[in-house]
């Protein structure tokens, strides 16, 4: 085996919110297609084996960039953050695992593409609890293509611990691509491609998502060779004060 394995066509809901305006407008509709491939299929190999469960995906946040045949402006990335629950509310809760996502698009064609620089800053009581059966998980989607192949630890999937880095958002950690012969630890992104990294989370207090103390941040730089731009797609994160006793098998 390689190291990826392909992932079917993936059956989550999303509720991405909103598809931005002109000038961009054709690439921000292609962006909402790759969205809706990029909400189905993953969840059939999540943990979970009754609740109903979606993301709660965020708002999506852009770079901007030069294209490298005509030299106007354009969208170089775009992204969002989100995060795994269970639809009634019942789940996360204080002291479970669960995943929240961070998912960047390719959108424009700089010449040199994009390298990205990924971090992440959770809210208080949130820390990274990855385990053998809950590891980190990366995704990776080809430009053209509309299945996502997961990429392995022995390919470059970091799994914790993460390397403290300290952004404008806060100290937090970054998802560096860890590959043998390979020290560049930036994630390569060629225009129409994409990326997603799982987190499991866990943590030690309720949270009712509605603030911004509550705020899971993913600072993301495009390193571009135009502007650099670092970017900071974000989502509250909600977790329930109590287990509730119907979810017993919960989502180990």
């Amino acid at each position: 085996m390689s190291g990826r394995r392909k992932i079917s066509a993936m059956s989550a809901a999303t509720d991405a919110r909103e598809i931005f305006r002109c000038p961009f407008l054709g690439r921000a509709l292609r962006f909402a297609l790759a969205l809706v491939l990029a909400a189905v299929g993953i969840l059939a190999q999540t943990p979970r084996a009754q609740a109903t469960v979606a993301w709660r995906d965020g708002l999506i946040i852009e770079s901007y960039t030069l294209n490298c045949l005509y030299q106007t402006p354009e969208y170089g990335i775009g992204a969002f953050v989100g995060q795994l629950y269970d639809t009634s509310y019942a789940e996360p809760y204080v002291g479970e695992r669960f995943y929240m996502r961070i998912h960047v698009a390719g959108l424009g064609h700089p010449c040199a593409h994009n390298y990205l620089d990924v971090q992440f800053v959770p809210p208080a009581g949130v820390t990274v609890s990855s385990v053998d059966d809950y590891p980190v998980r990366c995704f990776y989607q080809a430009p053209g293509s509309t299945e996502f192949s997961e990429i392995g630890a022995a390919n470059g999937c970091a799994q914790p611990p993460f390397g403290i880095a300290a952004n404008s958002a806060g100290t937090g950690y970054r998802i560096d691509r860890r590959q043998a012969g390979d020290p560049l630890p930036a994630w390569f992104l060629p225009g129409g491609g994409a990326y997603e990294f799982w987190i499991p989370v866990m943590s030690d207090r309720p949270l009712d998502g509605l603030q911004i103390s509550m705020e899971f941040i993913a600072p993301i730089q495009a390193i571009d060779g135009v502007y650099n731009y670092w970017i900071y797609p974000w989502q509250t994160v909600y977790v329930a004060g109590v287990a509730d006793p119907i979810f017993a098998d919960r989502f180990e």
